[in-house]
């Protein structure tokens, strides 16, 4: 029988991935993952827990996290591993993946035999695992010197005319929202107000929030207020700053990553959209950065700030100026939404079709 992972079962899962990786927490391109808080399923037998899978879904990508048999050539693996495929399937996935290390020569046999493609090679891989996860050993099996990540992929196929994700209702539009905000202790009580008011408006209507993965200051107060209402939060925090002091202890998924750089990238593949909430000099730049992406045309995402108590006029003043002075076109300065209310917010986010004539910046052709 094969059920889905949850309640008492996951302090099980920690032991077990404790007992097969060493720790709770497993490595893949570059991001740690606490795989007992992930989705998964179990397989049991007559009261005896056989094996469990981890997973996690981003877009239309269904990564495979973990994947442990009890009783190995049992008919488990294989069983976990088509229970997951269902669940990218209904999700409306079109990509199955994993990766494993270049001594698993098991995984290799066991993934290929299953229809599973070997698509790239990450040299030298390991040596960022290893920040992140210490423990991981030099040498692994066979005698192999462990240095590289392997990837290997099902393709499940585009999703179909129509086809809609897991759940009751219509999904929203929106399924994953990404939120810069700022983490300082000394933000007035107004301030995590709004955020928590941001994060109880995303839980309701379903949406994800992905943000920096703080536990103070509007960081903490956004996703606590997220969690409170039942909605799923997403921290993704570099290696330095997961500590005690500053990282969220009791997020949905928190992803350890390398570096500021690795954050933010990571953070703008899986936002489907953009919030400002009040913030300081990282959110002006993580803020500005995702704008001017979308100036070059590196993306089409709807990006805006939640203007609590009037806090970006004085910046969205500076951008009206830099336009009146000819630094920003018109059709740019329609890229970033601004409203005080985050249900209004967010439905503009949903609402959000591209202005015409963003090339302009690239082709220099005047509008006619």
């Amino acid at each position: 029988m094969i059920r889905e992972l949850g309640g008492e079962e996951r302090e099980w899962a920690k032991r077990l991935l404790s007992e097969r990786w060493g720790a709770t927490g497993l490595v893949s391109r570059g991001v740690l993952h606490q795989a007992a808080r992930l989705p998964g399923f179990v397989a049991a037998q007559g009261g005896r827990r056989l094996g469990l899978a981890t997973y996690r879904l981003d877009g239309l990508s269904c990564e495979v996290v973990s994947l442990d048999a009890v009783e190995p050539r049992q008919g488990v693996g294989t069983a976990l591993l088509r229970s997951i495929e269902g669940a990218a399937r209904a999700a409306g996935c079109n990509r199955l993946w994993l990766v494993t290390t270049n001594d698993n020569l098991d995984a290799l046999r066991f993934y290929q035999r299953r229809g599973f493609h070997l698509v790239r090679v990450h040299p030298d891989a390991l040596e960022v695992s290893r920040r992140l996860k210490p423990g991981i050993p030099e040498v692994g099996e066979h005698g192999i010197p462990l240095r590289d990540e392997l990837e290997l992929e099902l393709r499940l196929g585009a999703p179909r005319a129509g086809e809609m994700p897991r759940g009751e209702g219509r999904a929203p539009r929106l399924s994953r929202l990404c939120v810069y905000c700022g983490s300082s202790d000394e933000a007035r009580g107004e301030y995590l107000q709004a955020a928590a008011e941001m994060g109880r408006a995303l839980a309701r209507r379903g949406i994800t929030v992905i943000f920096g993965g703080g536990g103070t200051g509007l960081m903490g107060a956004l996703a606590d207020a997220a969690m409170e209402a039942g909605g799923e939060v997403i921290g993704i925090i570099p290696e330095s700053f997961n500590t005690p002091a500053l990282a969220h202890a009791h997020l949905t998924e928190l992803r350890v990553v390398a570096s500021m750089h690795e954050r933010k990238r990571s953070m703008a593949e899986i936002g489907q959209a953009f919030i400002a909430l009040p913030g300081g000099f990282g959110t002006f730049e993580e803020l500005f950065e995702i704008l001017t992406w979308a100036q070059i045309g590196l993306h089409s995402k709807p990006v805006g700030v939640l203007n609590a108590l009037d806090y970006f006029l004085p910046l969205l003043a500076l951008i009206d100026h830099a336009r009146a002075e000819g630094f920003i076109y018109d059709e740019h300065r329609a890229l970033l939404a601004c409203e005080a209310d985050p249900e209004r917010l967010i439905s503009r986010l949903e609402a959000y079709l591209p202005p015409p004539g963003l090339e302009r910046w690239i082709t220099r052709e005047e509008q006619g």
